[in-house]
Order: structure tokens, then sequence, then C-alpha cells
């Protein structure tokens, strides 16, 4: 589900960080920097995208999280595990485009998110 309808309709409960990681078979010890340095960005993340303002950006969001989200069991093969297709995300969204290089910090704060509000990897509601 698209994160606009999400914020239009009923949404879900989200799934605990702690069972997503389950889900996905994420060990503490690889979420918790990623937690640590990026969970207080959820909120603004969260509202930048909300704002009708940056309806844009929102659909850009919503495309990358279906392209991730397509060559996601492909990339978890490939690489090992769900954090090896992680790492490999980010290296894709940065090697592609000079303004995301240039802001590596901010993709892997919208990449947290996007694992946060359950828009990339495994959730409960996909069981």
């Amino acid at each position: 589900m698209h994160l606009r309808q999400t914020l239009e309709t009923n949404p879900v409960s989200r799934t605990s960080l702690k069972r997503k990681n389950e889900l996905n078979g994420v060990g503490e010890e690889e979420i918790a920097p990623l937690r640590k340095q990026y969970l207080k960005d959820t909120r603004t993340i969260q509202e930048f995208l909300s704002s009708p303002m940056n309806q844009g950006l929102l659909n850009k969001y919503n495309e990358a999280l279906d392209e991730m989200n397509a060559r996601l069991p492909h990339l978890i093969s490939l690489h090992g595990g769900f954090m090896g297709a992680w790492h490999a995300v980010y290296d894709i969204m940065v090697n592609h485009d000079e303004t995301l290089r240039r802001n590596a910090r901010l993709v892997r704060a919208v990449q947290f998110y996007m694992y946060w509000n359950c828009d990339f990897g495994r959730s409960e509601d996909d069981d």
C-alpha cells in the first residue's frame, strides 16, 4: 500500500520494529545503529511526504517503493539476506543519481523510514 493510501484510509496497525525484524531476518545488532541514527527523522519525513505541496515527491517515493519491493526477493537471494539487499538498494540509489549521492544521509534516513513505516520489507499484513 502506498503512503498516500495509508494516510487517506484507515491504516492497519504498523508492525512493531521487533516483529518486522523477525519477519525480515534482521538482527538487533544490524538495526540498532540505524534506529539510533534515523528514528528521530521519521516524523519529519512523514510530515514532509504528507504535505499536499510535496505530491510530486510523494509520487517519486511511491515509484521508488514499487521498484525496490519488486527487486527485493532477487536482491535478498543475491546478497544473502535482507540487510545485504538493504545495502544493495542504497548502493543502487546513490550510484544512480548525483543528487542522492550528495545527500547520502538523507537517503539512509528515508530508507529507514520506508522500513519503519512498513513500506519496505515484510510486515505482519504480508502473512
